[in-house]
């Protein structure tokens, strides 16, 4: 275990930490550290695959998500929010069927969200949210049923909202579409479907009708 979060450490990763054996977790989120992420790093981690845990989050990094970050297979936790990440994400993503928490939020990320992320059967929170992010929802999302958090806020994306899809996530406590170009009729949305939700945001989109089913 390395936890360096929440210090002044600057200058860039250094690429060596992908060669600790027996590494579980390795947080050096909230600094200052910049640069791009070293694919040393990430193909040393992928080798020993022993790490559960990865945050770099809360930095400046830039660069693209590489697509190296799909071979450390034993990832649980994977947190790059509040960089400065370019690029799209890697569809590769979707075979680290052991995460159960992705959050890629807060970057500069284009494309689309790739359907192939419907195979993270096992992940319980997913955040993209303020990206740039474009596209339609795919339908495949309806099949990550252990989610308790879905943000997709404050993208571009636009479509029909997968109101079917959403029915399936029963278990989620946070929904949040906001600010994005999303369309149709939003009633068409049952939340009763949904009966832990606590927290459901869709404001700023081109949503039209009567307000979604379950509100009381």
């Amino acid at each position: 275990m390395r936890v360096l979060s929440k210090n002044r450490l600057t200058g860039s990763i250094p690429p060596q930490i992908g060669q600790l054996p027996n590494l579980e977790r390795l947080s050096v989120g909230s600094n200052d550290l910049n640069g791009t992420i070293p694919e040393q790093l990430l193909q040393g981690l992928a080798q020993h695959s022993t790490v559960t845990s990865l945050n770099l989050g809360g930095n400046a990094l830039e660069g693209s998500i590489s697509s190296a970050f799909c071979g450390i297979t034993s990832l649980q936790t994977l947190v790059l929010v509040s960089n400065n990440l370019q690029g799209s994400i890697p569809a590769c993503l979707g075979s680290l069927e052991a995460l159960t928490n992705l959050d890629l939020g807060q970057n500069n990320l284009t494309g689309s969200i790739p359907p192939s992320l419907g195979r993270l059967i096992n992940t319980e929170s997913l955040t993209l949210n303020n990206n740039e992010l474009s596209g339609y929802i795919p339908l495949e999302i309806g099949a990550l049923t252990k989610l308790q958090k879905l943000d997709l806020s404050t993208n571009s994306l636009e479509g029909i909202v997968p109101v079917d899809a959403l029915h399936n996530l029963s278990g989620l406590l946070t929904l949040r579409l906001s600010q994005n170009n999303l369309s149709g009729k939003i009633e068409s949305l049952d939340l009763s479907k949904m009966p832990n939700l606590q927290t459901f945001g869709a404001y700023g989109n081109a949503l039209e009708g009567g307000l979604p089913a379950g509100i009381t």
